[in-house]
């Protein structure tokens, strides 16, 4: 059960936004998502691919080359 406090500061807060409740609700849901999707992809997924030795290769092979 959601508190009525917390239903009137969603309300408030959907209204200044132009939204509904179930719009404002609908959004709140889909940050939350894509927030723990950023979150799993910088912890798991930028590890895995080094990045940064990528990018070190990239940069000796372009002074290398002149670049």
């Amino acid at each position: 059960m959601i508190e009525e406090a917390v239903l009137a500061a969603a309300d408030a807060d959907a209204q200044a936004a132009g939204l509904n409740r179930s719009e404002m609700i609908e959004r709140a849901l889909h940050n939350e998502h894509l927030r723990i999707s950023l979150e799993n992809y910088t912890t798991h997924t930028v590890p895995t691919l080094d990045i940064d030795a990528y990018a070190e290769k990239v940069y000796q092979a372009n002074r290398a080359a002149g670049l």
